[in-house]
């Protein structure tokens, strides 16, 4: 019969607390250990299993964190190799010792490390550097025997507390107390000098005497620093406020208090893990742990505007993750806002525009133009969002368009120019198309043009980012590739009670097979078997494939044990107990270094299922996560070519150009039904949607009537006024500049100094006259922003300085309010059109470049048609030479209108 203390190591470990309440209550001895299972203690199978409840109950009945099984390790050990990172904060505050390894040669801190665990890892650091710093009296020696009566030593004076006036200084005087001092806040709660975290304020770590062992924070702040977020809190608190908890970090209590003698305000909330200024590095590539704290956020934002309020400061220091079952919440309150409130703060580096350009007008005290005070609106807490999400994505979160600037206020400076953007960034980011498309619709410069929801970034956080180069738009159409399959098994064929191994496996031979579901219309032969030798290099090669099939089949048995069904594109999907004995077999002649990417990112969630308790609502939450990865992994350009090439293989090895129900035709793996329906051949584009073949620009000036004329031409204002203002009269006296954009544009290499702009006024005839051509301009250079979302430019080979898109549209527009019935050119209505597509919301990578190939057409038409050259002579620009600042040169035998930098690198005299 089990004794207590056995029962109660059983209890813990499968998470009854009903039993381990009994065999405490029966004076059980908590620090019991199990000899049949390395002397292991409750505690540490609760740590283990992450039973955070009966870790609480276990060290308020006295269990001894620091306690060591067969192996030398601890529960603190325990926890930190399982990613237990509440846990964790138990034990650290239960006194286990951070410096204790076990036989193995490694503490609590390596295990984490070498799990990845970047939030417990960080909080190992934090409580070792604590320990450190505390320095221990030293001894005094032992006193000899005959040594002489020492003279008495006068008792310390204690130090005086000094006088503290400021809430700074209260901080400063708490974080230089001895650790054990506490000062009592409200109710059973107590601040402690631990000090957690430092942004807005310092968080310290607090206590609750009643429930000792759960974690707590506190931040001490002005009453008038605190005024919006008591406001905030007091609301959030009534019944009709909904489930807050669950998107922002939950307050247990908050009150003004005295402390030291100064007042202040105190506000209790839960201890979370890690910000995402924290964790970014740790993030790393794993983008699919980015756009989940992507879609927590956007979540926790709009939760905020359907109750009425911006966030005010949304950033990474302010987003903090608080275990895998809660995720990701929103902190800090200090400047949130009612609609319609004034705003007058706002990180700089996340400043909207239109923030930026008044912090600036208050900085300088005037300004050429009256700057209005920001008023609370979505659109702030959008743009805010916006940049945090730009910066998740960018190496060490930093933003190009603000490399090398010193200080804040050249930052505003910056972000308040007009035509400002952060596409630079973006394109330095690996989105898909769609998702730069989400992130720029979050990033307008315009407040009135921007999202004005949080569904954008939950659009993004739908999509799977890029980690491959994404193909640019072909001036030839192709056949679409068919989507192909991405699973395959090895079945060795043996007579043996197991696979062989080494040698003996080398000369067995293999029968490969596809696991594919259908994809109407495709259809795919997952019957057909291809016969390999088990040692043949090909096996090397499917191997990864091989592996990310098996890590499938681990997890779909692992949900299977929560009874839940996996639905996946995989057909006839075998045991993971076979395919990873057949991998371990195979892996005694091929490299063991061939990890699938697939089973790569599956790892993490099968270690936490096999070693982790989680609640079924967590469970069904990470097979969600999961069937998102798979689909995705599948539909990954990445992916499919890999696909391909292992194609390409097999057809090498075994002649012939299909297998498995697919072929190569022009190049491009199809299945036999679009082969059939093709004949065999690529795939033209769809009427009216041709792409210009890239061989037709060699040619390009013997196809049209005319020469080509530089078409893309430009307009701005000339003051803040020109550029802002929505009064006609006023814009009719403003004065404007219009010029041509050089057609190889480059940043680091154009010059605009030399260009001949003119400056007329609104009313000016010249302006109507030229309408119709900017016109036509806002709609090229629209395209050209949105195609650069999708890495597509002109096949024409022609780059424009596309960031002027917004400024330029937004003047034209003000500009046809005076100038009021002008006929468009012929080919506007095409180019808007297009344009338009380009944008849509569903356009796909592919579909982008058949679009912007037929946008090319129509752009080389506008260049060489006779209405762009009649536009230009009632301009009187005459100039077969020179235009507007641009040189005529011959580059490749084609003509370009080009800056005077580039006329002279192509030598134009």
């Amino acid at each position: 019969m089990a004794s207590l203390g056995e029962k109660l190591v059983d209890a813990a470990k499968r998470g009854d607390m009903a039993t381990v309440q009994k065999c405490l209550d029966a004076k059980a001895d908590v620090n019991f250990k199990l000899a049949k299972k390395h002397d292991s203690t409750a505690l540490m199978y609760a740590s283990w299993y992450g039973h955070i409840d009966l870790v609480r109950l276990f060290l308020m009945s006295k269990a001894d964190p620091n306690v060591r099984d067969t192996e030398g390790d601890t529960a603190l050990m325990k926890a930190a190799y399982a990613g237990n990172v509440q846990v964790v904060q138990l034990l650290l505050a239960a006194g286990a010792d951070v410096t204790i390894k076990g036989k193995s040669g490694n503490s609590a801190r390596d295990w984490a490390d070498k799990k990845k665990h970047a939030a417990v890892v960080a909080l190992l650091d934090s409580a070792f550097q604590r320990k450190k710093e505390v320095v221990p009296m030293p001894q005094q020696p032992r006193e000899q025997p005959m040594a002489p009566t020492p003279e008495p030593v006068p008792a310390p004076v204690p130090v005086a507390v000094p006088r503290i006036e400021s809430v700074k200084a209260l901080v400063d005087y708490v974080k230089s107390c001895p650790m054990d001092k506490t000062w009592h806040l409200v109710g059973n709660f107590y601040l402690t000098p631990d000090a957690v975290a430092t942004s807005n304020h310092t968080i310290f770590k607090a206590i609750n005497k009643k429930q000792k062992f759960t974690p707590y924070v506190v931040k001490l702040s002005t009453a008038e620093d605190a005024r919006r977020e008591i406001a905030f809190l007091n609301d959030m608190s009534s019944a009709t406020t909904g489930n807050s908890k669950k998107h922002l970090v939950e307050v247990h209590d908050w009150d003004d208090v005295t402390i030291e003698g100064l007042a202040c305000w105190a506000v209790v909330m839960e201890m979370g893990d890690l910000t995402c200024a924290e964790l970014l590095q740790s993030f790393g590539d794993d983008h699919l742990k980015v756009l989940q704290c992507l879609k927590d956020t956007a979540n926790a934002v709009g939760f905020m505007h359907s109750r009425g309020y911006i966030h005010g400061d949304i950033k990474l220091e302010n987003v903090m993750h608080f275990g895998m079952v809660h995720g990701y919440k929103l902190i800090d309150f200090d400047h949130t806002s009612k609609f319609g409130d004034a705003i007058a703060f706002c990180t700089t580096e996340y400043c909207p525009p239109e923030m930026a350009r008044y912090l600036q007008s208050s900085r300088r005290g005037a300004t050429t133009a009256v700057v209005e005070p920001v008023h609370a609106d979505k659109t702030f807490d959008i743009w805010c969002l916006g940049v945090m999400v730009l910066k998740m994505f960018l190496p060490h979160g930093e933003l190009v368009e603000f490399r090398g600037l010193d200080g804040d206020a050249a930052i505003l400076d910056v972000l308040a120019a007009p035509g400002f953007s952060f596409r630079q960034s973006i394109s330095h980011a690996p989105l898909q198309g769609r998702q730069r498309k989400y992130l720029l619709r979050c990033l307008e410069p315009d407040p009135t043009r921007r999202a004005s929801s949080v569904q954008a970034i939950l659009e993004l956080a739908a999509l799977k980012t890029n980690s491959y180069t994404p193909v640019m738009a072909s001036a030839s159409a192709q056949l679409s590739a068919c989507p192909l399959p991405c699973f395959w098994s090895i079945a060795v064929q043996h007579d043996k009670k197991k696979i062989p191994r080494g040698d003996n496996l080398r000369d067995l031979s293999c029968i490969v097979t596809m696991h594919a579901s259908t994809v109407p219309p495709c259809t795919f032969a997952t019957t057909d078997r291809v016969c390999v030798q088990a040692d043949a290099a090909i096996v090397d090669r499917l191997l990864p494939h091989l592996k990310n099939l098996a890590a499938i089949a681990e997890l779909v048995e692992e949900f299977d044990v929560w009874g839940l069904t996996t639905e996946l594109p995989v057909a006839n999907l075998p045991t993971f107990d076979h395919l990873d004995k057949t991998i371990k077999a195979l892996e005694s002649i091929h490299s063991q270094d061939s990890e699938g990417t697939l089973a790569q990112m599956l790892r993490p969630m099968i270690e936490s299922l096999t070693h982790n308790s989680h609640r079924q609502d967590s469970v069904v939450q990470m097979q969600a996560h999961a069937i998102v990865a798979i689909h995705e992994f599948c539909a990954d350009p990445a992916s499919q070519a890999s696909v391909g090439d292992l194609l390409d293989a097999f057809c090498r090895q075994f002649g012939g150009r299909g297998l498995w129900g697919l072929q190569k035709a022009s190049g491009v793996w199809v299945c036999d039904h679009h082969a059939t329906i093709h004949g065999g051949k690529a795939a033209q584009a769809p009427a009216g949607l041709s792409p210009l073949a890239e061989a037709d620009d060699e040619d390009e000036d013997d196809d049209h009537n005319n020469e080509p004329l530089p078409c893309v031409w430009t307009v701005d204002g000339m003051t803040n006024v020109a550029r802002f203002s929505a009064d006609v009269e006023v814009l009719r006296a403003e004065t404007f500049r219009i010029r041509c954009l050089c057609e190889l544009h480059d940043d680091a290499v154009c010059d605009t100094t030399h260009d001949s702009a003119w400056e007329v006024q609104g009313q000016s005839p010249t302006v109507a006259l030229a309408l119709p051509l900017l016109n036509a301009s806002s709609s090229i250079l629209e395209a050209l922003a949105v195609a650069d979302c999708y890495d597509l430019a002109l096949t024409t080979n022609h780059t424009m300085q596309f960031n002027l898109a917004h400024s330029h549209g937004s003047i034209v527009e003000k500009l046809q309010l005076i100038h009021v019935g002008l006929p468009p050119l012929a080919v506007q209505a095409r180019l808007a059109d297009l344009a338009q597509r380009l944008n849509g919301e569903e356009v796909e990578d592919d579909e982008a470049a058949v679009l912007m190939a037929e946008f090319s057409r129509v752009f080389a038409e506008l260049r060489h048609g006779a209405p762009l050259a009649a536009i230009l002579r009632s301009l009187n620009v005459s100039s077969d030479k020179t235009i507007g600042g641009l040189h005529k040169v011959q580059i490749k035998g084609l003509t370009r209108w080009v800056c005077t930098n580039h006329a002279a690198a192509a030598g134009a005299p």
